[in-house]
Formats: C-alpha cells, structure tokens, sequence
C-alpha cells in the first residue's frame, strides 16, 4: 500500500493527503518489518511484485478523477482491511490450538 500512495504523491504533485497517507502507510510498514524478525516471519517472495503492481494502481488512481481515486482508495482499505482480520483471526486459532496468547 505504501507504493500505492508514494505513486499517487508523485503524479498529484505532493497534495498534502496522499502525502499524509504515504508517510502513515510507511510508519505502518515499518512497524510490521520490525515485529517480523520476533515472530520468524519472512517477506513473501512475491513482495517486488506486490510493490510494482502498488505503484501501478497508485498511478491509475491518481490520473482518474477524484470520486474515482476516492473510491479504489476506499476499496483497496477495505480489503486489506479484511485481509489483516483474516490473518489475525487464524492467528488466534493457531496460538488457542498450542495454548499461547497472540501478544506473546
């Protein structure tokens, strides 16, 4: 999401929102980088993908009109959203399953 936002920042010339969302989806990257190491996890093999195709449909998004923008921004929240629910919810399932808590 943060190329997604980093591309839009670009073709928008630095509108102050996608400035602001670029800078909270990095903070929140880098949050998720740094837990990484403590629970073992590794990036996908498809993050340069994931990346290119972000800065993409950040690029489409800012070069369509605004009700346009607002709605694939909304869309694509939503769905990471429901994605992130989704891990967190196997998450928990998995750590009931060894008897210990997510936070651990």
């Amino acid at each position: 999401m943060s190329k997604f936002f980093q591309a839009q920042q670009l073709l928008l010339c630095g509108r102050p929102d996608a400035e602001y969302f670029a800078e909270q989806e990095q903070r929140h990257l880098d949050a998720v980088q740094s837990l990484m190491p403590r629970y073992r996890a590794r990036p996908s093999l498809l993050l340069a993908a994931a990346k290119a195709a972000g800065a993409g449909a950040g690029a489409l998004a800012a070069a369509a009109p605004r009700g346009l923008r607002d709605a694939l921004v909304g869309g694509l929240q939503d769905a990471l959203t429901e994605a992130y629910n989704e891990q967190l919810g196997e998450l928990r399932r998995l750590c009931d399953l060894v008897g210990r808590r997510l936070s651990d």
